[in-house]
């Protein structure tokens, strides 16, 4: 908000990780990645091709649940993207998809140089899920479509009948 604006100095202010916040899930997944933040962390900025357009990773989140997907051209197995339609129809979740090649279909985020492939420790077919706060929630080496669902529903204290995939 501009309001407050005026109270803020940057050199001044940090965001806050949240290592032992109950929303984490999945410390045994994280710990397969080299590199990247880990649950809790706050999302680490790095520019991206979105439809386009220049931008940064951050352009892709907003008040809900993001669920970020590594893929070579864009590509997204069957049952991740059937677990992203249900969680979609049923809570705030957004999924986006980075790709290394530039031949990637629309609506598909281009990460042409690699960099944020290399910054997050990430293949493809690896899955960064990111809280509406801006923090990551999860992550794993290789997707799991019913370990995010379960995250999610766990996170939302959601009745675990309710997970479809």
């Amino acid at each position: 908000h501009p309001w407050i604006t005026s109270l803020m100095n940057p050199r001044q202010h940090a965001a806050i990780p949240l290592y032992d916040s109950p929303l984490n899930a999945g410390p045994q997944d994280a710990a397969a990645f080299r590199a990247g933040p880990w649950p809790g962390d706050i999302l680490r900025e790095c520019p991206l091709d979105i439809q386009g357009q220049s931008g940064f990773l951050t352009d892709l989140l907003g008040p809900r649940f993001t669920a970020i997907y590594f893929s070579e051209a864009g590509e997204v197995p069957a049952a991740l993207a059937e677990a992203f339609s249900d969680l979609a129809a049923r809570v705030p979740f957004q999924a986006r998809v980075v790709a290394r090649q530039v031949a990637a279909p629309d609506g598909v985020v281009l990460d042409a140089s690699g960099r944020l492939f290399s910054m997050y420790g990430a293949q493809a077919g690896s899955l960064y899920l990111v809280r509406p706060d801006g923090h990551v929630m999860a992550r794993w080496l290789e997707a799991e479509p019913e370990a995010l669902v379960l995250a999610i529903d766990e996170a939302l204290g959601l009745e675990q009948e309710a997970c479809h995939v």
